[in-house]
């Protein structure tokens, strides 16, 4: 834990009957989004987080929930209302894919919760807004979804609490019902892949490709996204040749404190070496990711939908594998290949766990593989064969997603697609 010196800057009121808030975005903190900016504290000139720290910037009002990137905005993030109230003000159809600062107005809503409370909910997507003005709203409510709109830079929620029409602070005054941890508590990964290039700043906001075939000689690049790292962290990557020997490692130490942000290491792979490679990347001496990826000679001559180079036992060159089920379990080799998931065991195969919560919501849990861009896909008729990319989901085990019924009119059919970008 990273000491801090906590002392209060802002004269608050007394906060009689305050509100207890439920989270006002969807998802895992510090997995689906991170908290970029806190409300500044500091009265005066320079910046002060509830905490004492610098998660913040001069004047900042509200508190910032900020996604991975673009891909998981156009996919969908909900915004919630954070609790009971009746909607004030609505304001929508500005553009929501803003990368810089500018002067335009935000998509928005602001909920009254009575006795001079309310909430703000900025930066929203374009035309997502399901509530108008006299709406009243219970909490966890989906009232948005997340966006870039007006004057932002990522695709994020800007949340503010004001009382009689004075900023509070949220952390500081403890109005969560579940306390959501400090962003800056410890260094943290919210997103990693491997693709061929060094990515702009424009391109990884958008998302860069995952990719997991790759020529041989080609440029291979291990990204991260990053926050809560420093100066005194040391940034490390590794990668392991086919028979298991260190090819190459790099190490970096931060200029200043990342909040929110990417470093990638890369390198040429050999010509004569073909197979499955890993890559391994290490804050202070932790491993945060372990991806998998193939140096091929791009060669598919079953046309399975797997290169040569991948196929290793029970998968076999000359047979078509996305057809075998070698251990019976009810997924193809070339699904569990995609899946990550052992082909020739029965007990390793990809898994939907559903429940229903409530009649109008029901929670999925899952594993998206490490290395694959993995989907929530939907059908509305399953004799059409089309299946549409509904929800991206970040990697990680034991994923969760939660399904609003209301919102699926017409109602349809769901499944888990993992991939790559070719």
């Amino acid at each position: 834990m990273r000491p801090f010196l906590v002392f209060l800057i802002m004269a608050g009121e007394t906060l009689d009957a305050q509100p207890a808030f439920v989270t006002p975005i969807e998802g895992e903190p510090f997995r689906d989004w991170t908290i970029v900016n806190y409300v500044d504290r500091m009265s005066g000139p320079g910046i002060l987080d509830y905490r004492g720290g610098e998660y913040t910037y001069d004047g900042h009002a509200g508190v910032d929930f900020t996604l991975p990137h673009f891909l998981a905005m156009d996919t969908g993030v909900n915004i919630l209302a954070a609790a009971d109230g009746v909607v004030s003000m609505v304001h929508d159809g500005e553009y929501d894919r803003n990368t810089s600062f500018n002067s335009r107005p935000a998509n928005q809503v602001t909920i009254n919760h009575g006795d001079g409370w309310e909430t703000r909910y900025l930066h929203l997507k374009r035309s997502s807004l399901s509530v108008k003005v006299g709406d009243a709203v219970r909490a966890g409510q989906k009232i948005a979804q997340a966006g870039s709109s007006g004057n932002s830079t990522d695709a994020h929620l800007h949340f503010e609490v004001r009382r009689n029409g004075g900023v509070v602070d949220p952390f500081y005054d403890a109005l969560w019902q579940v306390p959501i941890p400090y962003a800056g508590e410890t260094p943290r990964m919210l997103d990693a892949g491997i693709t061929d290039h060094f990515s702009s700043t424009a391109e990884f906001k958008e998302h860069p490709r995952k990719g997991l075939f790759f020529p041989l000689n080609a440029l291979c690049v291990h990204w991260v996204q990053l926050f809560a790292v420093d100066h005194s962290d040391v940034l490390k990557w590794e990668f392991y040749s086919p028979a298991g020997a260190k090819y190459a490692e790099f190490s970096a130490t931060p200029d200043t404190l990342i909040r929110y942000g990417w470093y990638h290491a890369g390198w040429y792979l050999p010509g004569n070496q073909p197979g499955k490679w890993r890559s391994r990347f290490y804050i202070n001496g932790v491993l945060f990711s372990e991806l998998h990826f193939y140096a091929s000679t791009m060669q598919d001559s079953d046309s399975d939908g797997l290169y040569d180079d991948a196929e290793t036992a029970p998968l076999i060159v000359g047979q078509d594998d996305s057809q075998t089920d070698s251990d019976g379990d009810g997924a193809s080799n070339v699904s569990e290949f995609y899946f990550a998931t052992d082909p020739s065991s029965p007990d390793s195969r990809p898994v939907l766990h559903l429940s229903q919560n409530n009649s109008r919501a029901v929670t999925l849990r899952f594993d998206a593989p490490a290395g694959r861009r993995v989907f929530i896909q939907r059908a509305s008729d399953l004799s059409a064969g089309e299946w549409n990319n509904y929800r991206h989901v970040c990697s990680g085990p034991n994923r969760l997603l939660n399904l609003d019924l209301l919102d699926l009119a017409p109602r349809g059919f769901f499944r888990i697609s993992a991939g790559v970008d070719e």
